[in-house]
């Protein structure tokens, strides 16, 4: 979008049992200093709103970050990136006809479950070609045990454009 700045859309949906959620998170990405081609660090800042659907419900906020990012070229095709930053979650009771009319109301008993935490991630991405890459992940936060992804990101065309799978 121009400034140093790219916008990403993440969807996701989760199946427990019977239960269905939707997810949806906005990220906004702004380079603070550039790599270079002197192998240097460069910096960003990652702001992102989360938002989640529940089957029988609507859409709500479900979370923040804010993550200052370091990322360094480990040669032509490598990437190393580092991210530390925290996160500010909402947990919202399960659904129901009953907790919809409680919801409405605003009672205290219903409202979202709030937590805080500090969020990491290492990751390596390899670029296979101009538009083809791959990016293997490992994060986590200080309350939860950490997480493996592994992705591959496609560039369709336009050169903003792309589509990921992880």
């Amino acid at each position: 979008i121009g400034w140093h700045t790219e916008l990403e859309a993440t969807l996701a949906r989760v199946r427990d049992g019977d239960t269905s959620t939707r997810g949806l998170a906005l990220e906004a990405k702004s380079t603070l200093r550039e790599r270079g081609d002197d192998g240097g660090i460069g910096w960003a800042l990652a702001l992102s709103i989360d938002a989640e659907r529940a089957a029988t419900g609507g859409w709500r906020r479900s979370g923040e970050r804010v993550e200052l990012e370091g990322s360094r070229q480990l040669g032509a095709a490598w990437l190393a990136e580092a991210r530390l930053g925290t996160a500010h979650e909402r947990a919202w009771p399960l659904q129901s006809a009953h907790t919809e009319a409680r919801l409405a109301r605003r009672l205290p008993d219903e409202r979202a479950a709030t937590r805080r935490s500090t969020t990491w991630a290492l990751s390596v991405e390899h670029a296979w070609s101009d538009a083809v890459e791959i990016k293997a992940e490992l994060s986590g936060d200080d309350r939860d045990p950490p997480f493996v992804a592994v992705g591959w990101r496609r560039t369709l065309g336009v050169e903003d454009l792309q589509l990921k799978l992880v």
